[in-house]
């Protein structure tokens, strides 16, 4: 497969930057995962990576399902396995199971791979190529904004190279449930942006905090996913897409890592909920209920005054520190927010509810030893937090942690180790997961994530990254 003939190079890196901006963004093929995201140190002279993995693009696929990068689909985290009835007991599904964790009765992040499959060779070419499985392990094909199908000309608009598109298309099966999979075939689009920031410095203010001051924006990486049912059979099947990347905002620094030991312990991290627009109902985080299995149960738990009030705002409104007195020695949680019911955004209008979701961020991940703050804004309800518990301790082997890991966080003599315990924080951003198999979920969300025919799945998130200098 190279990059220069008539196929995809499924781990050629296409980078995203932006002509006046200090921050860019590496993209390869394999599970459209985001290998790199980097920006310059403004007084320095090194660069920052905040994306944890492997420093070789090709171990995404060496050593297996990890989910250091990729996008994860058709549906994200943990779902029962088996025939379950949805949209309203209108559809079955047979949901086939895969657990890295050796729990019986899950499937996980889109479900089981074929076994010894082989990468293909997928055609340059602009034409998506029906794919099987999960999308962590699929090949994504880069697409002009002339041969996208769900964006419109705003894809052009942006300054050369500072944007791109991928496509895929997912072969499902026929639906009615007598086949184990996901029911219809859908394409999915993928626009990947890298625009300015705030203008000069931001701060994060509340009515009980002094405003911190975040320093110096390095750019925004804006990511917008978009799908649709392909003509079928099939009128619905469900959806839920994220990114499964996990971040370190320390680790590139040499003497903030060497303080932090190459772990997000000693991050602050806070969710902020949005506006409701509601005087009955305040903005409030929750944690979803799982059974011990870490399947979703569909009841919703209050976090305040718990381990889990990521809403607390703690120093300079940047949150509290993540592994902390009185918390946990990690974390595997969802954490949702929920939205406006849709006769109040329908009041507002569209643009205004969007306007809103740009204006303040959702989450704040800040370290103290490097003075970086990662922001996110974003228009899904939650956000699957996992502290990265189950990677080997330190020192790690490379082939049991997903690859030998960056080079730019690595410490002389390192060469060769993987990504230990809590060096990154994965942040899932989407709808709560088994939303719709749970009705209390979705009035929540106000969406059941079931994509409908003619209808047009469309969330996003965007990433900002500032240097306090």
């Amino acid at each position: 497969m190279s990059s220069n003939g008539n196929f995809i190079d499924p781990f050629e890196e296409t980078i995203i930057r932006h002509p006046q901006l200090s921050l860019r963004a590496h993209i390869i093929p394999l599970g459209l995962n985001v290998t790199r995201l980097i920006f310059d140190d403004p007084v320095e002279s090194f660069e920052h990576d905040v994306i944890i993995g492997p420093e070789s693009p090709q171990d995404h696929w060496r050593f297996g399902r990890k989910f250091l990068g990729p996008v994860v689909g058709r549906y994200a985290n943990r779902l029962p396995v088996g025939k379950h009835k949805f949209d309203h007991d209108q559809q079955t599904i047979d949901i086939e199971e895969y657990s890295a964790f050796s729990k019986s009765g899950v499937s996980l992040h889109g479900g089981p791979e074929e076994e010894n499959r082989q990468l293909g060779q997928i055609p340059r070419n602009g034409f998506l190529v029906p794919q099987v499985g999960p999308f962590d392990r699929l090949v994504w094909q880069p697409l002009s904004s002339d041969q996208s199908q769900l964006f419109g000309p705003e894809s052009a608009s942006t300054a050369k190279g500072s944007s791109a598109i991928f496509g895929l298309l997912s072969k499902g099966v026929a639906p009615g449930g007598q086949q184990k999979g996901y029911p219809g075939d859908i394409r999915i689009e993928v626009r990947l942006a890298i625009v300015p920031g705030k203008e000069g410095n931001e701060s994060i203010s509340t009515s009980t905090t002094t405003p911190a001051n975040l320093g110096k924006s390095a750019g925004t990486f804006h990511m917008e996913y978009r799908a649709k049912l392909v003509d079928g059979e099939c009128t619905a099947t469900p959806i839920n897409l994220t990114h499964h990347w996990a971040f370190n905002v320390s680790t590139s620094d040499a003497k903030a890592r060497s303080q932090d030991k190459g772990t997000i312990e000693n991050h602050t991290f806070r969710l902020i909920p949005p506006p409701m627009f509601d005087e009955q109902r305040k903005p409030q985080l929750y944690a979803i209920g799982t059974c011990e299995k870490w399947i979703p149960t569909g009841t919703l738990l209050e976090t305040e005054n718990t381990p889990h009030d990521w809403s607390n705002e703690g120093k300079e409104g940047l949150g509290k520190t993540i592994i902390h007195k009185g918390g946990h020695e990690g974390y595997d949680q969802f954490y949702t927010w929920g939205a406006p019911e849709k006769k109040i955004v329908e009041k507002l209008n569209q643009s205004e509810y969007e306007k809103a979701l740009h204006a303040q961020p959702r989450m704040i991940l800040h370290a103290p030893s490097s003075q970086v703050t990662l922001t996110v804004r974003t228009n899904q309800t939650g956000v699957q937090v996992y502290t990265a518990n189950s990677q080997p301790p330190h020192p790690a082997v490379a082939e049991e942690s997903g690859g030998a890991k960056k080079k730019l966080h690595s410490n002389p003599g390192e060469e060769g180790l993987g990504n230990h315990q809590r060096s990154g924080i994965a942040l899932e951003f989407s709808h709560p997961h088994g939303t719709f198999l749970h009705e209390k979920h979705q009035q929540f969300a106000q969406d059941d994530t079931v994509l409908r025919k003619g209808e047009q799945y469309r969330n996003w998130v965007e990433l900002e990254v500032f240097k306090r200098v």
